[in-house]
């Protein structure tokens, strides 16, 4: 007999001739589709391939980058772990954030570390779960990023949803045979509440709906002394916003301020020159400045200890 048969990849159509019941491997020329066919014993059955389905390029870049996430996942948690345990550290970010966001975050990366690797089997596969949550992650980035007004950052999960969405992919998910509903709930119900975490950090990193209230670490922090003995530098933050700073030759008199622009700024100033330094803290007697920009060149980095 000679049958005339759909690909179910791209819904060309061949034709093959075989006997009823007769198995063969046939290739769809136009888009290279493999798979068996079986020659029905109706005739009016329908006449599809069966076989192995071909696996979209871009379905097997989505998963690598999962895989890649779950790398930078492990190493952002071995990086967190020495400050969860700090207690200055822990109430500075509690006191910034409002909730205790270091705790939260290793929870959220043990937690995003499994889901991470289930959502890269799910692509690899063809689960249309998979498709299903990986849109939904992609619309929280882009939340996300509209939220921070990080508008450049929601180019990428636009391009996804769009790639996701397309035919080709959609057939390979298996798309049109849907979801259970328990399935579908579960999944919104998790990336809800992903996006709601997510919603709030956006929030605070904003400095115009929030006033940037990731950059208000707490004044009193820099109070006292702090000497860098290598550089023979010293500088003294006073509660009045001033501050002293000498080393082997010089003495200064000036102003600080803290939190400038949206971002941990730290800004010294005083009659002969200015600096803005990033300020990064290790426990409570340790910190480093890193200068942003400023005229003094008084010291490019100096890591300090204080003194009292």
């Amino acid at each position: 007999m000679i049958k005339k048969i759909s690909c179910p990849a791209c819904n060309h159509i061949l034709t093959a001739e075989g006997k009823p019941g007769e198995k063969r491997r046939l290739t769809c020329p136009n888009c290279g589709f493999m798979g068996k066919f079986t020659f029905p014993q109706d005739e009016h059955s329908r006449h599809i391939i069966e076989g192995n389905r071909i696996r979209p390029r871009g379905v097997t870049i989505l998963a690598a980058l999962q895989v890649i996430a779950v790398i930078i996942l492990i190493a952002s948690l071995i990086l967190l772990l020495p400050y969860v345990y700090d207690k200055s550290m822990e109430e500075i970010a509690t006191e910034v954030f409002g909730f205790p966001i270091l705790e939260f975050l290793v929870i959220y990366t043990l937690i995003m570390v499994p889901i991470s690797l289930l959502l890269s089997y799910g692509l690899l596969s063809g689960r249309e779960w998979a498709r299903f949550a990986s849109v939904l992650f992609q619309i929280n980035s882009m939340t996300y990023s509209v939220i921070s007004l990080n508008f450049l950052g929601t180019i990428v999960p636009i391009y996804i949803i769009y790639y996701l969405r397309k035919p080709h992919v959609k057939d390979y998910f298996h798309t049109e045979q849907g979801l259970e509903i328990p399935v579908r709930a579960v999944i919104i119900a998790g990336v809800s509440m992903l996006l709601i975490f997510n919603g709030y950090i956006a929030f605070t990193l904003n400095p115009i709906l929030h006033d940037g209230i990731i950059s208000k670490i707490p004044d009193s922090r820099y109070y006292g002394t702090w000497v860098n003995e290598s550089q023979h530098i010293e500088i003294t933050f006073y509660s009045n916003n001033s501050f002293f700073i000498a080393n082997a030759t010089d003495t200064y008199w000036g102003t600080w301020e803290n939190g400038v622009d949206p971002w941990w700024i730290l800004k010294l100033e005083w009659k002969e020159g200015e600096g803005r330094y990033a300020p990064f803290f290790f426990g409570s007697n340790r910190m480093r400045l890193v200068q942003e920009s400023g005229k003094s060149g008084f010291f490019s980095v100096a890591e300090f200890k204080k003194k009292s």
